[in-house]
């Protein structure tokens, strides 16, 4: 069974890491341990009670001994099924940091959420717009695990340990260019949440808020 580690965006917005087998196929980390331990027929059955499917795919490197030679492929409209599971996003000790991950291109629509300790976020312009090098996360990452600012500290390995409990909503234009990757265990924090770094400065008018969400 051919299959490679990926991130994957879905026809209903958000994205999750796991594996894509055969090219038809895609198992959420944490829902599949081995190639060789895995019933196809009724894992297809289950899929084919879904009508989630992959949009776009980033395959993330493995190991050399697992596999030689791939290091990078993106796919737009892959026609891919996506086995039924939550929609929250299920990161896996084995992703990468976004620093490390490949520059890629927002599309149109997407909203990200950066967590800060201050209301007026370095990081955040008087014009509202954000810095080259700035740090955030997806919007259905931040729907999905965060209730407080002591959680956004955890999740995403921060390094001042006041709550951040300030939410600022970004919305860039499609085509700002990012790195998408997982937050790493840093500061002694675990992380694992989605993060993502923007690789430049941008437009004014972007950034609303922030809105106050409870400390613990």
């Amino acid at each position: 069974m051919g299959y490679q580690k990926a991130l994957v965006r879905l026809n209903r917005g958000g994205t999750e890491i796991g594996f894509i087998l055969n090219t038809e196929l895609f198992v959420k980390i944490g829902e599949w341990t081995s190639p060789f331990l895995f019933d196809w027929d009724a894992a297809i059955a289950e899929a084919r009670k879904t009508s989630l499917v992959i949009t776009e795919f980033n395959l993330i490197p493995r190991s050399l001994d697992s596999m030689k030679g791939v290091r990078r492929v993106i796919a737009l409209n892959a026609n891919a099924t996506y086995q039924t599971e939550s929609r929250s996003f299920s990161s896996g000790k084995n992703a990468g940091a976004a620093i490390d991950a490949p520059i890629e291109l927002t599309s149109n629509g997407e909203v990200f959420n950066r967590f800060s300790a201050y209301s007026n976020d370095r990081r955040i312009t008087l014009n509202n717009g954000i810095l080259a090098g700035t740090f955030a996360t997806t919007k259905e990452d931040a729907e999905a695990n965060i209730r407080t600012g002591a959680d956004a500290v955890s999740r995403y390995a921060l390094e001042n340990k006041t709550p951040a409990s300030y939410k600022y909503t970004i919305s860039p234009p499609g085509g700002t260019a990012l790195q998408r990757g997982v937050a790493q265990p840093a500061y002694g924090e675990l992380g694992g949440g989605v993060e993502v770094l923007f690789v430049n400065a941008s437009p004014d008018n972007i950034v609303t808020g922030p809105i106050k969400i409870p400390d613990k």
